[in-house]
């Protein structure tokens, strides 16, 4: 892991992302930390191409996307040196498949990032996830639908997600589709309420 200082533009796009559903009179980020791991990084890079060449894009055209995944501390360490690893999915539930869980808005993934009892901070990864065609997931799926219900088309969608129009919680269930980004260490902050 590398840190990623405040003062840079790595740093103020992960901000913005961040606090966009998340107030910044309610938590602020700690630190920021960029994951580099050349294994996945390659075979995430490989996928991507292996999708574009297949044509596997949204409507919108978009191929990848910045999603969160909110985590305890005691799972960080096997993210960034095993990627998120849909085989041990369903800890936190599985409504839309078994799956890798992330999601469009921080505040959604806060949720499932506990407070470390230590420090106090909450940990929060922001992924790259190759979203590809996408459809609605269901808490049976092992991997995506197919795209036909045909006997012989074998295409699967790429993702599950909770919505077609303007999906907000997106399912992968190969571990070459995510990859984590960043991790952003954050902490609540002490709301004063001034009626007392």
């Amino acid at each position: 892991m590398v840190d990623v200082p405040a003062n840079t533009q790595a740093f103020q796009k992960v901000h913005c992302l961040f606090h966009k559903t998340l107030s910044e009179t309610r938590v602020e980020i700690v630190s920021l930390h960029q994951i580099q791991n050349v294994l996945h990084w390659d075979k995430f890079q490989r996928y991507k191409e292996h999708m574009r060449k297949r044509g596997d894009t949204k409507e919108d055209g978009a191929l990848e996307r910045h999603l969160f995944h909110g985590t305890v501390g005691d799972f960080i360490e096997d993210i960034c040196h095993n990627n998120f690893d849909p085989r041990v999915s369903g800890v936190n539930g599985v409504v839309y498949g078994y799956g890798s869980y992330f999601a469009r808005d921080a505040a959604y993934s806060n949720t499932f990032a506990a407070v470390s009892p230590d420090a106090g901070v909450r940990h929060m990864f922001l992924a790259k996830v190759l979203v590809g065609k996408v459809s609605v997931g269901k808490c049976k799926y092992r991997r995506p639908p197919p795209v036909r219900s045909t006997k012989e088309d074998y295409n699967l969608y790429d993702t599950c997600v909770d919505q077609l129009v303007n999906p907000t919680i997106f399912v992968v269930f190969d571990r070459c589709q995510c990859y984590p980004y960043y991790l952003i260490k954050y902490k609540e902050l002490l709301v004063v309420d001034v009626n007392e």
